[in-house]
């Protein structure tokens, strides 16, 4: 686990009590046919537009699946678009191909976790793509999982509100709502912070909880709020193909999901978090 120290973020006085957004991007699977690159696009340019986005890497930004995984590859299922590229020198391709993409919102990116493709990819081919992509666009490399301090610092002013993050790429292979939900509130039971952020299972789903203590005189309650977010996917499990080609998730009967990702709104001024669906 990465502890990545504290993010400060200078703040307007006119923007200290408005929403910010913090989108997780991830589980991209960039290079896959069933990648909807236009979705992501409009996520990515969402983020360049709004002054008061930020951003974080979730993981497995390209498929790399490469020829020798023979369970999983389906040389059909690699997409047009990039076929040459990735048949070429697939890693550092894609690799090049994702900093291009992720480009727009270079400076809004807090870091970059590692996915277990490219954590899969590193360990063949001894290429961190992950840490490639992050040095690239100038940002922290996260690691698998990390601990991040958000802190907003009111220009012209002393007030300070820190969001502790936790984030995990995610494991595990649940297939209904509910089991991916135990599995995102597990993660909240475990890790301490304010905002959780897991991915990997290809799903958009949320959660809160509401932890209670006391004042340092231990007259008064005082409540800490809490938002879990499980982080989306650009991937498509299923999609029509003439010549009958199937990606692994079709193989493995794996569940339809809705594309793209939740993002977490935060007000300054007030420690407001809240959940904001595509």
């Amino acid at each position: 686990m990465v502890l990545a120290g504290r993010v400060l973020i200078p703040v307007r006085a006119r923007d200290w009590g408005r929403e910010w957004r913090l989108y997780p991007l991830g589980d991209i699977h960039l290079g896959a046919s069933g990648c909807d690159e236009q979705l992501l696009d409009t996520t990515i340019a969402a983020i360049r537009d709004d002054p008061l986005a930020l951003c974080i890497g979730m993981g497995d930004y390209v498929d790399l699946i490469s020829m020798r995984d023979e369970r999983r590859f389906d040389p059909e299922m690699i997409s047009a678009q990039h076929r040459s590229a990735y048949f070429k020198a697939y890693g550092p391709q894609m690799r090049d191909a994702m900093i291009a993409k992720l480009r727009p919102i270079e400076g809004k990116v807090l870091g970059l976790l590692h996915g277990n493709h490219e954590w899969a990819y590193s360990n063949r081919f001894e290429q961190e793509i992950g840490r490639d992509i992050a040095t690239a666009l100038g940002t922290r490399f996260l690691g698998y999982s990390c601990f991040i301090d958000l802190v907003f610092q009111r220009r012209g002013g002393r007030p300070q509100q820190r969001f502790r993050i936790v984030a995990h790429h995610g494991a595990g292979y649940a297939q209904t709502k509910g089991g991916k939900l135990n599995r995102l509130e597990r993660f909240m039971l475990d890790f301490e912070a304010d905002i959780y952020l897991f991915g990997h299972v290809h799903a958009r789903l949320d959660d809160e909880a509401v932890a209670l203590g006391a004042n340092r005189t231990c007259r008064k309650l005082v409540e800490h709020r809490k938002v879990g977010v499980v982080t989306g996917t650009y991937l498509r499990t299923y999609h029509a193909r003439a010549d009958g080609a199937s990606g692994y998730g079709e193989r493995k009967q794996y569940r339809p999901v809705p594309l793209g990702g939740p993002c977490v709104k935060i007000v300054p001024a007030t420690r407001t978090l809240s959940i904001e669906k595509p």
